[in-house]
């Protein structure tokens, strides 16, 4: 099968390393790339024809030399030039593309940047229906040491509800040819609120009988705290490769519905991410 996977770049380096990371996690697939460079002229008083001219050419030249890294690293790769704003483009082209994933950086380019975090990258959280991969990068030039597989351990938050298991198709993907365990990890707050429950022991135990029938380890921790909180200090003390968390979870009062949790975790976690949305209660999506 291949792996259709839309790669949204913004011209600095610190995004292109998603192709790195993209290579190594997906290194026994066959991956067709869309590489995508949205620059929407902004709407200041200046020639816009001139300027739009020269951002095309510009992003054409910049997709071009991405489109040669990207055979150089064993992935088929298009470049796809975009006049739209960053975050429409995206969710359009991934859909007439028919891409499987959206993996993207979460920092670009310093200043003005179109793919800051807490911008671009949550825009397309909140709106994207295939999983994203998100690489957090860093403008200090840190970064982890090559090494032969992109994934060795993933903490898989769970909230003990159905929903918070469609997380586990896609990681089962991403893993299947990592030599990789997953600890699954359940935050109960300190004191139960309105509409917050005891998780149920049965999506817990799906989860690990998924994941065993895959070839896949499983540990499964339970914490007491603040969820975002507890997640990210169990992700840095257990020196996590990877993050997979749903956006929605239980109905009512929801812990890790989108705009709380999974975007604390985003926007704070050092390790990348799997974000896979589910669609909100009573909603067609």
């Amino acid at each position: 099968m291949v792996e259709r996977i839309l790669v949204p770049l913004d011209g600095s380096p610190l995004a292109e390393r998603i192709l790195d990371f993209v290579q190594r996690i997906f290194r026994h697939e066959e991956v067709e790339l869309s590489l995508l460079h949205a620059f929407g002229v902004p709407p200041v008083q200046v020639d816009y024809a001139a300027l739009a001219a020269r951002n095309r050419q510009e992003g054409e030249n910049y997709l071009r030399s991405m489109e040669e890294k990207a055979k150089s690293l064993g992935m088929k790769a298009k470049r796809i030039l975009d006049e739209s704003h960053p975050a429409h483009a995206i969710l359009e082209h991934a859909a007439r593309e028919r891409a499987g994933w959206i993996a993207m950086s979460t920092h670009g380019r310093t200043g003005l940047s179109r793919f800051v975090l807490g911008s671009i990258a949550e825009k397309v959280l909140r709106a994207s229906s295939v999983p994203l991969l998100l690489l957090r990068s860093f403008s200090n030039g840190a970064e982890s040491a090559p090494r032969e597989t992109a994934v060795r351990k993933a903490l898989v938050p769970l909230d003990g509800s159905e929903n918070s298991l469609r997380v586990l198709r896609p990681l089962k993907v991403l893993l299947r040819h990592q030599d990789a365990r997953a600890e699954l990890l359940h935050v109960q707050p300190p004191a139960p609120e309105p509409g917050h429950w005891p998780p149920s022991d049965v999506p817990l135990q799906q989860a690990e009988r998924e994941l065993a029938q895959a070839g896949i380890p499983s540990e499964y921790h339970l914490r007491v705290g603040d969820p975002a909180s507890e997640i990210l200090a169990e992700a840095a003390a257990r020196a996590v490769d990877l993050i997979a968390m749903t956006t929605h979870g239980r109905s009512g009062v929801s812990r890790w519905v989108l705009g709380s949790v999974t975007e604390k975790v985003v926007r704070a976690a050092d390790a990348p991410l799997l974000v896979v949305r589910t669609a909100a209660p009573g909603s067609a999506g």
